[in-house]
């Protein structure tokens, strides 16, 4: 797999954004906090069904995505792994806005993985695309 100059440019975007949290926070509406809530919690819920199509609505063109595995694909060849799997459980550890189009969620999801407890760390980076919200780059890592 070849690394892009965009994919790594998102990702560090990503991991900057987090890291500076506090410095640059900008508080957003409620509604945006409960949608983002919500846009993540069912993230896990379209990976468990291996529904392609609801993610294709939520994913920027330009998503990168960081597996666990350490591998970072785009969003095609993430669409084209989904499948379905055993049901997740999504907490939402922090949603921090920066400026009123960009903002990071944090959250931890719990599932099995060949009948052992499993949990990954995920940062999401979402932009508001007109009145709605897209995943533009995802981080994800296995939870102690």
């Amino acid at each position: 797999m070849k690394i892009t100059f965009s994919h790594v440019a998102v990702l560090w975007m990503v991991l900057f954004l987090n890291l500076f949290a506090t410095t640059f926070q900008v508080q957003a509406a409620t509604s945006d906090e409960e949608i983002l809530k919500n846009l993540n919690i069912e993230i896990a819920a379209a990976e468990d069904r291996g529904d392609r199509k609801w993610l294709e609505n939520i994913l920027a063109p330009e998503l990168s995505f960081r597996r666990a595995s350490g591998k970072i694909v785009g969003r095609e060849q993430f669409l084209k792994d989904v499948k379905s799997r055993p049901s997740s459980v999504t907490r939402i550890e922090s949603i921090k806005f920066y400026g009123r189009d960009r903002a990071v969620v944090t959250a931890i999801v719990n599932l099995k993985i060949d009948g052992k407890d499993a949990a990954f760390h995920n940062v999401r980076l979402f932009v508001r695309d007109g009145a709605t919200w897209k995943l533009l780059g995802w981080a994800n890592e296995t939870s102690p």
